[in-house]
């Protein structure tokens, strides 16, 4: 008979065997409930990654538009189109290009800031995984 010691609570006058049992099981518990956290955040960075694509896609599709909407005006005002020579529609179209990179360049930054953080939970998982398996040795 022994007494076993397991997150604050004592468990007094236990067989052995049964505490060892007990003690499996904890651990057990412990390692399926972290394995189901780095499950999670797995899914999380999935989940992140692909709202990454779809905001990219549509800043493309954004900057399109803006394009089409561009040329239609200049078509209105023209008659043809931008008059021929004129940098009117380079200018227009340098703007919206632009403004549609720098977006696409905000979207990968907060995408590589999501990607470290994910990076550093899945190290902190880890060690607690570790800490785990020593503790319940």
């Amino acid at each position: 008979m022994w007494a076993l010691q397991v997150k604050s609570v004592i468990l007094i006058s236990v067989p052995q065997s049964k505490a060892k049992l007990l003690l499996l099981q904890v651990k057990v518990l412990i390692e399926i409930s972290l394995q189901q956290q780095t499950n999670i955040q797995g899914y999380q960075r999935q989940a992140m990654e692909t709202d990454a694509r779809r905001s990219n896609l549509e800043q493309i599709r954004n900057e399109q538009r803006a394009r089409s909407l561009s040329l239609s005006t200049g078509v209105s005002q023209g008659g043809s189109g931008f008059v021929s020579g004129s940098s009117a529609r380079g200018g227009a179209y340098g703007g919206i290009s632009g403004q549609s990179q720098t977006n696409l360049l905000n979207n990968q930054q907060a995408l590589a800031t999501g990607e470290n953080v994910f990076a550093a939970n899945a190290n902190i998982s880890q060690s607690n995984i570790q800490m785990n398996n020593l503790q319940t040795q």
